[in-house]
């Protein structure tokens, strides 16, 4: 900073020799570097929160790619996530966790012609086989077999139609609002993809219920798997992983992987999803649209992108913060003169048990040794300032929870009254009346992501702005004087000079 400011003094030197005299530009250099200090100072205030959030600033070339934590559900990164994409063979995924929901992986299954009529990438059914469920949905998965989606949807629905009703209505519930299945395996459909569509932030939210299925963690996990002999196979037939990521012999390894899905058709290009998991944090990197020729680079984007997030955060239970997430309190007015707290009011505590929440290392750690503090922000829905009665129950605003030195958003939630606060003229024992009209507040959720660095930077154009604007105007004004006071100067002559 202090080479910055002396070079800019040097320049303003420069410049203003030819406006000003030696004093008088010293006096106004001085005014334009006071205001400048100034400025600065306020600018880097105002932005230092902001640069303390780590932000990923690798490579990324393909079109639609999310860094997600699977516990706290916190975005690390993303790029056009709600843009719509196709999902391609990612879409076996859904198709998988409905098979383990609903079907019965003991049980023995018919192929059907339809289903091994299917092809691209299989794991060669014919009809009339007679196959293990389980050995069905773990081979459809680790192979990506088209064939053995198909299968799968007719097992569990009856019907590929009914199948995909079934997939549509999970996608719905868990907030796929923006998605739309039309098969189990994503081949592109008899006339266009234009009503089979995703975006990566769908998909994220796929993928984060996925991790918590055990059952599917464990097949998306396999290098391999093999389908035993039957009555249509002479032999074991054994199928590898479509994830490089998990294969150890290969340069695209990654060693703390753990599983999920590829995917490719012509629409997508090249597909991932992938997870992975380091000293108890589980991120999830999905890359979607990678155009390389053999879809290479979707390897190294997200084994860089989960060295970013491990070296960077650090995932928490919240149960760990429980002693510094302290309850808010506030003076209700208007309260009864027998209400036992004289109508100080505290709220409900938050809950946080089974909840995580994921922050930069240096609040991770801050919060842990005690570095950092935990600051409460409260919005009211209610009048201000609160007003009797006020009953236990009643959700009269929110709170967040940040911490000191990042702002980071560690909780959220609503604030709950913990008990009644009767209005005056009430007893204890009498009904407290009527609670206030209150309701429940909605908080959006807090990401940070590469367009909050855009603002600050927007924000950082009006310091810069008022400093130019600032020197143009003194230079300006000051040449103005210099002329004015040059005319006054100037001789003047009570006659003519006669030729």
């Amino acid at each position: 900073m202090y080479k910055v400011l002396k070079y800019c003094y040097t320049c303003l030197s420069y410049t203003m020799k030819f406006y000003w005299e030696p004093g008088e530009m010293k006096t106004t250099l001085k005014k334009i570097i006071s205001v400048i200090l100034v400025l600065f100072m306020a600018f880097f205030m105002f932005v230092g929160t902001a640069f303390a959030i780590p932000t990923y600033s690798g490579e990324v070339d393909s079109y639609a790619v999310v860094l997600i934590d699977a516990d706290s559900g916190r975005v690390l990164y993303e790029k056009n996530a709600d843009e719509r994409i196709v999902p391609a063979s990612t879409t076996k995924m859904l198709t998988c966790l409905l098979a383990l929901e609903y079907g019965n992986l003991t049980a023995e299954v018919e192929i059907s012609k339809t289903a091994a009529k299917v092809k691209e990438s299989s794991i060669n059914l014919k009809e009339g086989e007679r196959i293990l469920f389980k050995d069905l949905v773990y081979a459809t998965l680790i192979k990506s077999g088209n064939d053995g989606a198909a299968a799968i949807a007719e097992t569990v629905a009856g019907s590929v139609p009914a199948f995909v009703d079934m997939m549509n209505a999970k996608a719905s519930e868990l907030g796929m609002l923006n998605s739309q299945f039309i098969n189990p395996h994503g081949l592109p459909g008899e006339e266009d993809d234009e009503n089979n569509y995703t975006t990566a932030s769908d998909m994220a939210k796929l993928a984060t219920y996925a991790i918590k299925n055990p059952g599917f963690m464990e097949i998306a996990g396999l290098t391999s798997y093999t389908i035993p002999a039957n009555n249509k196979r002479k032999r074991d037939a054994t199928y590898t992983t479509t994830n490089r990521l998990l294969r150890e012999s290969l340069n695209s390894y990654y060693s703390y992987a753990t599983g999920m899905k590829t995917g490719y058709t012509d629409a997508a290009g090249y597909c991932l999803v992938a997870s992975a998991q380091k000293n108890g944090m589980n991120l999830i990197c999905l890359i979607f649209k990678d155009d390389t020729e053999t879809g290479t680079k979707r390897w190294t984007i997200a084994k860089n992108m989960f060295e970013f997030g491990f070296e960077n955060y650090e995932t928490l239970n919240l149960n760990s913060l429980a002693d510094k997430l302290e309850a808010h309190k506030a003076q209700v007015e208007n309260h009864s003169a027998s209400d036992r707290g004289d109508g100080l009011i505290e709220f409900e505590k938050p809950v946080v048990d089974g909840k995580f929440v994921t922050l930069s290392k240096e609040a991770a750690e801050g919060l842990q040794d005690g570095s950092d503090s935990i600051e409460a922000t409260v919005a009211y829905t209610v009048p201000e300032p609160l007003q009797a009665p006020i009953l236990k129950g009643d959700v009269v605003g929110a709170v967040v929870y940040k911490s000191a030195k990042t702002g980071e958003v560690i909780y959220e939630g609503n604030l709950v009254a913990s008990r009644d606060v009767l209005e005056a003229g009430t007893e204890t024992n009498v009904d407290g009346g009527t609670a206030v009209a209150t309701m429940t507040p909605s908080i959006p959720k807090e990401v940070k992501t590469q367009r909050d660095n855009l603002l600050v930077w927007l924000w950082g154009l009006i310091p810069l702005g008022l400093i130019v604007f600032l020197v143009v105007r003194l230079l300006t004004v000051n040449k103005a004087n210099r002329k004015k006071h040059n005319k006054r100067r100037k001789p003047q002559y009570s006659y003519k000079i006669r030729r």
